[in-house]
């Protein structure tokens, strides 16, 4: 008599019909690019979705105070809905291999833009709050990862 040990050992195994020849393997800065623009999209988008709940509040440690209707509206659309937007692209360069060097493209230039900004206004106004300074290095750290990924992935090609 068998047991329902015996029927385990003794049925057929199950294995994937996906062949991992299917699958291209992903070189280390592949799989870096992948992986960094996966994050700036996390990013984004949660950074977008704070500025359109709560502007104000997304805002506060720019030291602004007491925003107009239009200011908010002004956060909501270029803190909110483009970085939203921009981090719904970042997805689709995250998994699809053909987005991922445009998408590496947009977050240098978007970075280096915010990066030119800051230092613009360095020079004009002064040094800004901690806050805005640890914006500034965060933001010159993503430019020069995403051209150092741009860089490696144009040899690998």
């Amino acid at each position: 008599m068998r047991g329902p040990r015996s029927r385990v050992l003794t049925q057929p195994r199950i294995t994937s019909t996906r062949n991992q020849q299917d699958e291209p393997m992903l070189s280390p800065a592949a799989k870096a690019s992948r992986g960094f623009v996966a994050l700036n999209a996390l990013l984004f988008i949660g950074l977008g979705l704070r500025a359109l709940s709560e502007p104000a509040a997304h805002m506060a440690p720019f030291d602004l105070i007491a925003p107009s209707a239009a200011m908010l509206g002004e956060i909501r659309a270029n803190y909110g809905g483009m970085h939203l937007a921009m981090g719904v692209l970042f997805l689709f360069g995250a998994w699809l291999e053909q987005w991922r060097r445009p998408a590496l493209l947009l977050i240098a230039a978007f970075c280096g833009g915010l990066v030119l900004g800051r230092l613009v206004s360095i020079f004009a106004e002064g040094w800004p709050n901690p806050f805005v300074t640890q914006l500034l290095v965060v933001e010159m750290v993503a430019t020069a990862i995403a051209v150092a990924l741009l860089v490696a992935d144009r040899k690998m090609a």
